[in-house]
Order: structure tokens, then sequence, then C-alpha cells
């Protein structure tokens, strides 16, 4: 029975179309990268064409069948595949298990009463289900004959076609999806849990910044060794910031007010926040308990409320980095995604070493938003005479001529 359960509610899953559009303009994305994060899969399209997200890869027809119906669905590789039928009572009417190589598999299936009745097909490494509907007045005995198997160079997988305006793509209920949109230079992010048609709406009024290093993704990085992200966001249209030994000065603090206001929220300082204010942040929250170990740093999320805490100097500034990531615009809001951290680096030293011109400031930024403490200068000499001017080391063996 749970099986059943779990096959019905893929069943219903599998015709969501996803459409693409752009905050204040009848404007489409030039491209959308679509990233499945359960199955760790991904597909790009035009931002004109339309996402169809399908659960199953199972192709039956004609469908509703009389006698007998044609299953088909692509093997990915050289496999034992098991194909069930079941009746929408649960009931297993059949089950066959054979090995098959890569390509388009191909099945014939009869015997069936009238009725619904659900395909399943399962391999080691994935499975989805159909459902076949028989209008056959005169059961027998369920039968599946193999037929062929047809070679992917030949016939291309049916769930991988698109036309001009539709793409396919294999989505399991409740399964995230990160959706990246490119519009001219700027890039906009947004993850969602399709549970029916819907439009995504990308905000890029803030791409253009090279300071908004790294864009919003839903996660830390690098990587914390701790991490609990929470399914629940917190607006910073009015948020009570509360110091504990910082001054308000403080260029780390200022990373943080930095990100709030360019992505459109507002904060004041207080000692104490109101219920007016929608959102909290304590930062340096003597209550909290950070590791022991250095540039380590603790995030605790509870209610309306964020607190951060440091080990050290840097600590704070990495707690003040992680949460950075939490915060993002959508719709023309701005919020911060609630999370818990307990982090510390294995390294003390993290550093770059810059290719090609950097302005002071991005580079900057750049290295708070990905923990780097160090940057690699490296000045060299050369003794061309004929190019004083050019700092770049010359041939050894000139260089090691000239010093003899």
């Amino acid at each position: 029975m749970l099986l059943f359960l779990v096959i019905s509610v893929q069943l219903s899953a599998q015709d969501y179309r996803i459409n693409f559009a752009i905050l204040g303009s009848d404007d489409v994305p030039d491209s959308v990268q679509v990233i499945n994060l359960d199955q760790n899969t991904s597909l790009t399209l035009k931002g004109y064409q339309v996402l169809h997200l399908v659960a199953s890869w199972i192709h039956v027809y004609p469908n509703p069948m009389a006698q007998s119906a044609t299953i088909e669905f692509y093997n990915p590789v050289e496999d034992y595949v098991s194909i069930r039928i079941f009746d929408l009572a649960g009931r297993k009417l059949l089950q066959s298990t054979i090995g098959l190589p890569e390509g388009n598999c191909i099945f014939r299936l009869s015997g069936l009463g009238m009725g619904t009745f659900i395909v399943n097909i399962t391999t080691s490494a994935t499975g989805s289900s159909a459902k076949v509907i028989s209008t056959n007045p005169a059961s027998s005995r369920p039968r599946l004959e193999f037929v062929e198997v047809r070679d992917q160079n030949n016939y291309p997988n049916p769930v991988s076609l698109f036309d001009a305006d539709e793409v396919q793509m294999l989505y399991n209920y409740g399964e995230r999806l990160r959706f990246i949109a490119y519009y001219g230079s700027k890039v906009s992010i947004q993850e969602d849990i399709p549970t029916s048609d819907r439009t995504i709406t990308f905000d890029f009024s803030f791409g253009t910044d090279p300071y908004l290093m790294p864009y919003y993704t839903g996660r830390i990085l690098p990587a914390p060794r701790q991490v609990e992200y929470k399914d629940e966001y917190l607006s910073l249209a009015n948020t009570a910031i509360i110091l504990n030994g910082v001054d308000q000065e403080d260029p780390r603090l200022l990373y943080l007010l930095d990100r709030i206001t360019r992505y459109g929220g507002n904060y004041e300082f207080v000692t104490q926040a109101s219920t007016d204010h929608t959102c909290v942040i304590i930062v340096n929250d003597d209550s909290l308990a950070p590791p022991p170990n250095p540039q380590g740093y603790v995030i605790q999320s509870s209610g309306d409320t964020i607190s951060l805490k440091g080990t050290d100097f840097q600590g704070l500034l990495w707690a003040i980095s992680s949460l950075n990531q939490m915060i993002f615009a959508k719709d023309g809001q701005t919020f911060v995604r609630k999370v818990n951290v307990l982090d510390w680096p294995d390294l003390q030293m993290r550093g770059m070493l810059p290719e090609g011109t950097w302005d002071i400031r991005q580079l900057a930024h750049f290295m708070v938003a990905f923990k780097l403490n160090a940057v690699d200068f490296r000045a060299t000499l050369s003794l061309d005479k004929d190019h004083e001017e050019d700092w770049r080391l010359p041939r050894s063996d000139v260089f090691y001529q000239r010093l003899g």
C-alpha cells in the first residue's frame, strides 16, 4: 500500500509547466539554467520556452488501450530492469525482471481487463511510474512481452525531445529546483518546489552590481562544518540591529549593512527591538558559544531573531560573510533565510593570486564573500633595457647572465 501511495503522488505531478518572466518588464530572460538539486541533473533552455516537468520517463501507447499497448522507456545504462503492474487497490498483477542494454526498450502489454492500472519500472539507480487505462471488457491473465531495444543513436530518448516552445525535464513531487536566469550581463537566481503550473519571475535590478558576490544560492560557500538550512524566511524591510561590543563603524559590520541596503532592505541600530521590526540581528551575541578554534563562529536563528558570535576578530567577519549569503531579493522585497551554523577553518591562511585587473574594493568584497584572508601579490624584476618599466621576470638565462 505504501508503494501505491508513492506511485500516486508521482503521477499527480507529471504535467507542470513553468514559464519565465522579468520583474517590471514584458521581456523574458535570454536563457535559464534549471538544476534539480535532488537528482543532480540540469538543462538550459531559452527564456521564451516553457519548461515541462514530467515525473515519468515511461511512455504507454495507445492509452487508453484495448487489447494491447506498447510500453517504451529509455534505459541509460546496461542494467537489470524490473517492470511491475498494479491495480488502483495496490495489488501487484505482474512482475518481470530482465537484463537490458542501453537504449529505448520496447515491451507489449496485454491481458488487462477494464480499469486503470499503474506501470512501475525501476533500475538500480532510478524508478518511475505511468498510468494506463484499459477499455477491454474481457479480462484475462496480464502478459508482458519483450519486443526490442532500439539503439540510442537511431532513436532519441522521448523525454529529451523538445520543440521550439517546450522543453521536458524529469521531476518528482517535492524536489527543489534552482533557476539561474541570464539577461545580457545580468544574473538572477530563484529556487522553487513546483506543485502546479506557474511563472518564475526574475529580478535583475541588482544583477550588474559587482560587489554582490556571491549571488544568492540558498547555501553557504565554502560549506560549513555544521549547518541547518531552514525553510523559513524573515523580511528585512525593517531590520533591528543590536550591537554588543561592536562599533557602528566597524568595517566588518559594514559588509552586512551594505548587503541589506543593496538588496533593498532597511535597518536601524537599537538597544531593544520592538514588534514593528520584521527581523532582529544581534551582532556579537554573548549568549552564544562559538567553537574554541581560531576564526570560528556560530549563527543561531530563533523566531524573528538571528544572532552572530565569533571566536575572534576574523570569526565574526566570517559569521557576517555567511549570513550575507542568506540575504536575497524576490519580487521587490528583501529577505534572509534562517540558518544555524557552527563553523571554523582547517587552514588559518587561505588566499588567492589575483590575475588581470581588479578593482581593490571588488577584490576585498570577493575575498570576504569566500572567506579568504591572504593575497599573493608577486612583483618581479625585468632586466630588459628597452622596457625598464615592465616588471615581468625575464628569461632565466638572461637573468643569471646579468647577475654573474
